[in-house]
């Protein structure tokens, strides 16, 4: 490789190569971007199904089923899945893969625009690209205040937020929109036999504005418009509506009640029991969750009259007047300066502060990877001279800073799983420059030149390390087959790896070898120079250490190595065994298998349902309960309560209904606390254990920023309802028989109580019809939107409906009187047959389907795996399992695992394919290098061994396995692999110049040994930081490192001892098949070690001389 002789001709070029990588790892490191998760590109699209005062029913008869047959029919759509409730509902639309999901969402549109027969009450409906968003931060004003002096104050804040760089979607929660409100008197409509949506009609004509033309006269071209009323409430009063016989006006003043008001609904939000409303800031496409999180706080500490605190770099330069406004510091002089102050009696709080997720984990992993750096420079510094140490430790940077420069180019931002993947690569990196570096020591104390040793004993493992680094890179690629939700956060994994395996190649044959070359050159003009000067501490050490090595740990190996030589099928059958006793352990449960651990939370959500018709007052009462029951836990730092409404965080839509409520808790840190999330909901379960709450459900959620969902998730859907309801029964027994299962709920809500009108052949014959009564009816209770109109930042709504009187009271509908066309006053009861029924609050669909979904969850010590696995596993008497009989009992229906289960079938099902692949491609690896197709198969042997020490590790530091745990384990055959390729390596060199195949594996070990073993404790140490933090933010991640170090030190006894083992046992055979062949055996060589006095020899092979200016 001309480039290596390059490098340590030229030093020159290579600093300057290697200041430009530290420079640029610099730049870019301060504005990479940071987020909890990868970013996932969306794959689906959302169709919005507004259709105001209609119920679920007839939103899916009139809207969703036609909908989602019309895109059924299109080749991207691979599901559907519909919810609806009271008022409209939506349609997520999953594409298939592979298809571009802008065009997509074209045809999608197109599809929906084609269709007719759509109701004339129903408001457009819209496509969007559906993205996931983020919940970063929440900013809450509180106190006794009025509504209208809340919201002010909010819209303000949000308003200021809004002007701030890179800040995201903006939501209002907690409050009413502004309405133009319009009430009625049903006596007046009666008395002049004018029909509420006659009125309505006419204070539409009255407000419209209508552009008349354009007049093209002599002296220019004049725009004619017709002006509407003035949207002012004292204006709309003055809209005259009809004519009294006498020719007198009556205006809507005389006959109504208009105000300027809020929009009559039921949903109200408290802090800490006070009035309260709210704004969260939510994170879409491509922005800084941190720094979103820092310019917010800095704007509340502001409002609170809080100091400006710098806490970085260019806060400091920004105070000093080096650098221009920092965002930090321009968020905190925005608040300072805001115009107007908070109302008398108002506060500002933030609170779920979910980036402090984010910060805490990527400070974290930072300080271990820092920590892990100075353990690996410290050990290198150990076992090798201090000045391989220090080039080795600068190498390791500048790979750092040329990788992070690869990410920013690359658009890869730095989230929990890339920070992890750096930190484990860093024990990666530095195992390139120990191999290259201690090979160029090695043949230096040998006696050869310095520049000449870098060159040789770079090019002598050149080679290997390539193929070390591609077997690492492709050990990472099944993480790129992964499917699903985990695939998408895990494929940036190995985009990471690939960018620091690469600078590390660059480093190791480029940079490393001109630094360590002219370093030992220094050196040994400095003894030339210099013959007399006694030896200093460190080559006093450095002698001492050597002895150690070379004198007595070395030797003990090789006698240790010859003893397993010589019992060689001994030694295969005790790591078979303790393989097989491994697995036993996992097998028996004695290491429990998790597909996602449940992670510590600082924030918990509590969701409450009562049941269907429970007014909104009797749900404020409960809410007030469970507030109470909160508050008494010493552990609660803040809660925020809605009522009347629950939100979905992850899409952040919400519903509105007034049986529901929702609770948001935040607990005190974790460090300044002694009980986890889990104890502490456990404990406001049994503060309420003696109440009566009358709660259809109540379910408690950690917020960790994290995949979450109920633990189980089994999904039933049909076109037969009642069928479905007994498979939701059925499955429900299915799970209350599992101690230790409980919140065991369906989200079926059938139980509102409807009231249905049928018009009469009397109504019939008095000129009524279904839509004249409906819209009358409609207009009573829900009211008729007349005119729209945008002010204050908002669409507002005129809706003229009856008095409140007539919402409030069963009996008034009943009274209700309705307009004839021929303008006869008629009572609805006398036109109109009215029956009962019960309907569903909400309802949803899965591929054009009904479906219901039943979740349960565990208690902490139970494994939703453990549980799924019971039911689906067959008993051994009858061949079949309880899942069995519940999906053959309902073969009309589809009963299936959704949520939590799907998500990691979808990872199971596609990870053994991917790991197949990346053995194949390793084998094709390893059989170029070797020139062989045997020796990468006794090399591949040895991954299903590593698993021993991932087991082990797992039991002794009691910790459940994970499915990060597998990942690690994909991670750990490249690096067991890369150890082994390099022994054999040099084994096949040894056969080359005529040793036989006992001597090649004692000596090519001995030749070994040392940075085999410096590599695995460099990788173990790496990650030795994070294996022991007890923080919570680390659980997550800890099963990874234990699977990677633990079978990495399994794995290290096994490339010593069991891979030379292997390689004889191959020997054997082919002196088996010689002797089968020629009918003589082979000559058994002695398998004692022997000792080659020209320890030159044992890594050494002929090469030209090369002019490099010795």
């Amino acid at each position: 490789m001309n480039i290596i002789r390059f490098g340590v001709e030229k030093p020159v070029p290579v600093n300057l190569l290697m200041t430009a990588l530290l420079l640029a790892g610099i730049y870019y490191g301060l504005s990479l971007r940071k987020e909890f998760f990868p970013e996932q590109d969306p794959t689906e699209a959302q169709v919005t199904l507004p259709y105001p005062g209609a119920t679920p029913e007839e939103i899916e008869e009139t809207l969703a089923i036609k909908v989602e047959d019309a895109l059924t029919e299109l080749d991207e759509v691979k599901d559907l899945t519909s919810s609806l409730s009271e008022g409209g509902g939506g349609i997520i639309v999953e594409f298939r893969e592979g298809v571009n999901v802008d065009d997509a969402v074209d045809e999608v549109e197109k599809t929906i625009d084609a269709l007719q027969d759509l109701p004339d009450e129903a408001e457009d409906i819209t496509v969007d690209l559906f993205e996931p968003e983020l919940h970063v931060i929440r900013v809450t004003i509180f106190g006794e205040l009025d509504e209208a002096v809340l919201k002010r104050a909010i819209h303000g804040v949000r308003d200021d937020l809004r002007t701030l760089p890179g800040m995201g979607d903006i939501r209002i929660e907690g409050l009413r929109d502004y309405e133009m409100r319009i009430d009625l008197e049903p006596e007046a409509l009666f008395e002049h036999g004018v029909s509420l949506p006659e009125v309505a009609d006419r204070i539409r004509n009255w407000m419209l504005e209508v552009p008349g033309g354009t007049v093209r006269a002599v002296s220019g071209n004049i725009r004619v418009r017709t002006m509407g009323v003035e949207e002012r409430d004292d204006r709309i009063r003055e809209i005259p509506i009809f004519t009294r016989p006498d020719g007198t006006l009556v205006r809507l003043g005389e006959i109504a009640r208009v105000t300027d008001s809020f929009v009559d609904s039921e949903v109200t939000e408290r802090f800490n029991t006070l009035p309260s409303a709210s704004l969260v800031v939510y994170k879409v496409n491509r922005q800084d969750i941190v720094r979103m999180a820092e310019m917010v706080r800095a704007y509340v500490g502001a409002r609170k009259g809080e100091d400006f605190v710098s806490t970085s770099v260019a806060d400091r330069l920004a105070l000093a007047g080096v650098l221009g406004e920092s965002d930090r510091l321009r968020a905190w002089r925005l608040g300072r300066d805001h115009g107007s102050p908070l109302p008398p009696g108002a506060q500002i709080q933030m609170n779920s502060d979910l980036a402090r997720f984010v910060e805490g984990r990527l400070d974290l992993l930072l300080r271990n990877a820092f920590y892990g750096a100075m353990l690996v420079f410290a050990t290198v510094l150990c076992f090798l001279n201090w000045r391989v140490a220090i080039w080795v430790g600068i190498g390791l940077l500048t790979a750092l800073a040329g990788t992070i420069m690869l990410m920013a180019w690359s658009d890869i931002t730095l989230n929990l799983l890339t920070m992890f993947g750096l930190i484990v690569v860093i024990g990666i990196l530095v195992d390139d420059a120990i191999v290259v570096s201690e090979n160029i020591q090695a043949r230096h104390d040998r006696g050869e030149p310095a520049l000449l040793a870098a060159v040789r004993g770079t090019r002598q493992v050149a080679w290997p390390v390539v193929a070390t680094v591609l077997t690492s890179v492709v050990a990472f690629l099944p993480l790129t087959f992964i499917e699903g939700r985990i695939g998408d956060l895990l494929g940036a994994l190995p985009a990471v790896v690939a960018c620091a395996l690469l600078m590390s190649l660059i480093e190791s044959l480029i940079i490393l070898p001109s630094h360590l070359g002219h370093s030992l050159l220094k050196r040994d003009e400095r003894r030339e120079s210099h013959p007399d000067v006694a030896p200093s501490w460190t080559e006093k050490f450095e002698a001492w250490r050597d002895s150690l090595i070379h004198d007595r740990i070395i030797p003990a190996y090789a006698r240790t190595l010859g003893y397993a030589l010589n019992r060689r099928y001994v030694s295969l059958s005790v790591a078979v065994a303790v393989l097989s006793v491994s697995m036993g352990m996992f097998q028996g449960g004695h290491v429990a298998f998790v597909f996602l651990p449940a992670d510590d939370a600082e924030t918990i959500m509590a969701n409450l349902r009562m049941p269907i018709g429970t007014p909104v007052s009797r749900t404020e009462q409960v809410v007030e309960r469970l507030e109470l029951a909160i508050q008494a836990q010493p552990e609660t730092k803040s809660i925020t309560s809605v009522i009347g409404q629950s939100t979905n965080l992850d899409s952040g839509s919400s519903s509105d209904s007034p049986h529901l409520g929702q609770i948001f808790i935040e607990l005190i840190p974790v460090e300044d606390r002694d009980l986890p999330a889990d104890d502490i909901i456990a404990n406001i379960r049994n503060a309420l254990s003696d109440e009566n709450l009358g709660a259809e459900r109540l379910t408690f959620e950690r917020l960790s920023g994290g995949p979450g969902g109920p633990d189980i998730t089994i999904r039933i859907s049909g076109k037969d309802q009642h069928r479905i309801n007994e498979a939701v029964n059925d499955a429900k027994r299915l799970l209350s028989g599992f101690d230790g299962v409980f919140d065991i709920f369906d989200n079926q809500n059938l139980g509102q109580l409807e009231m249905r009108f049928h018009v009469t052949p009397s109504g019939a014959a008095l000129g009524f019809d279904a839509v004249n009564v409906a819209r009358q009816v409609r207009g009573a209770l829900y009211g008729i939107d007349a005119h729209v109109f945008a002010d204050r930042e908002e669409d507002i709504d005129v809706r003229v409906r009856l008095d409140e009187s007539m919402r409030r009271d069963l009996g008034a509908l009943e009274r209700l009187w309705v307009i004839a066309p021929g303008g006869q006053s008629v009572p609805l009861m006398e036109i109109a047959r009215v029956e009962e029924s019960l309907t569903y609050a909400s309802i949803t669909r899965v591929n054009r389907n009904r479906a219901v979904t039943v979740t349960a969850e565990t208690a902490p010590s139970l494994s939703p795996e453990l549980v799924t696995s019971e039911i689906t596993e067959a008993d051994p008497a009858t061949g079949r399992s309880s899942w069995d009989d519940l999906r053959d009992a309902y073969p009309d229906l589809m009963i299936e695992f959704a949520g939590r289960q799907e998500q990691e079938a979808d990872a199971f099902r596609s990870l053994p394919y991917g790991f197949l692949a990346a053995m194949i491609m390793i084998y094709v690896i390893l059989a170029w290098l070797f020139s062989s197709y045997i020796q990468p198969l006794l090399v591949l042997m040895g991954v299903p061994f590593a698993i021993i020490g991932v087991i082990w590790g797992h039991w002794f530091l009691d910790y459940n396995m994970t499915f990060l745990s597998l990942i690690g384990f994909v991670a750990l055959s490249g690096i067991v692999v890369n150890d082994s390729l390099i022994y054999v390596k040099f084994v096949n060199q040894m056969l080359e110049r005529g040793y036989d195949m006992p001597d090649a594996l004692v000596e090519a070990g001995r030749a070994r040994f040392r940075p085999i073993a410096l590599t695995t404790i460099t990788t173990v140490l790496g990650l030795t930081p994070l294996l022991l933090e007890t923080s919570f933010q680390a659980r997550f991640l800890i099963p990874m490192a234990i699977s990677i170090a633990a079978g990495l030190i399994s794995a290290t006894f096994l490339i010593l001892l069991l891979l030379p083992c292997l390689l004889l046992i191959l020997e054997d055979i082919n002196n088996a098949l010689h002797w089968l062949w020629y009918g003589e055996p082979r000559p058994r060589p002695d398998y004692t070690p022997v000792v080659i006095p020209n320890v030159d020899e044992m890594g050494a092979v002929a090469e030209e001389e090369h002019d490099i200016g010795i």
